[in-house]
């Protein structure tokens, strides 16, 4: 019997913080029929069928501004990547409750596997913890938001990647964020 193809896929943007912080954030979601983004809700009418687990996840990073120890320009790091639930406090069936705390153990478990198999992986390398974390859910598909240059370039909002080319992408908007350039990533 053919296994059945997973919609869900995983759509990593930046997103602009507060004084010259930035955060890489990852969340599962899928296409809907005119081609946008739609992301799974915890309501009994997320669609496609089995999006409610994925519902408010999000896999992390914050791109920090800050100087380098000897007192000059941006140090280009990457850290805290993580994943959690955003909205923990609209939970309001045990169901609910369950279902995050059945995924997250799913991640510790996985997670764990993988960095005795595959070895330990930097907090900088945002790329590859994506792709583990959606290897663990089962998701084969990672996109990256496009920047407005390559927007208006292929007319495509996002663009499929693999493990390196999120880690290049991430490496080009630390770089751009020491040159004070980020604009063209930000949406």
């Amino acid at each position: 019997m053919a296994r059945k193809e997973n919609p869900f896929k995983v759509f990593v943007t930046v997103k602009h913080g507060h004084d010259h912080v930035y955060r890489l954030r990852a969340f599962v979601g899928y296409f809907g029929e005119d081609g946008d983004v739609m992301v799974p809700v915890w309501s009994g009418y997320s669609a496609p069928e089995g999006g409610e687990p994925f519902a408010d996840l999000e896999i992390t990073a914050t791109l920090e501004r800050a100087g380098k120890a000897d007192g000059s320009g941006y140090d280009g790091s990457v850290s805290f990547c993580r994943f959690a639930f955003r909205n923990v406090h609209h939970i309001d069936t045990v169901a609910h409750a369950k279902s995050i705390a059945s995924v997250l153990s799913k991640l510790d478990r996985g997670m764990e596997k993988l960095r005795e198999t595959h070895g330990y992986l930097r907090d900088s390398d945002y790329g590859a913890y994506v792709f583990r974390v959606a290897s663990i859910l089962g998701v084969t598909e990672v996109y990256r938001r496009e920047t407005a240059r390559g927007e208006a370039i292929t007319g495509a909002k996002w663009r499929a990647v693999n493990a390196d080319d999120l880690q290049s992408w991430v490496s080009y908007v630390a770089q751009d964020l020491a040159n004070d350039m980020m604009s063209g990533y930000l949406h």
